[in-house]
């Protein structure tokens, strides 16, 4: 569902990430290895 809203599927694995894990901190690299996505994609997103 949220693929049909958000272009970006890397945005969408980070909002369905943090969705699911709301209370968890996480590093970038940490997010990128949840995610299966390149760093540099996860942080591009992230300071979107």
């Amino acid at each position: 569902m949220l693929e049909k809203l958000f272009a970006s599927k890397t945005r969408v694995k980070l909002l369905t990430l943090f969705l699911l894990n709301p209370e968890t901190e996480m590093y970038v690299r940490e997010i990128a290895r949840r995610t299966n996505e390149n760093t540099n994609a996860v942080r591009r997103e992230l300071n979107k």
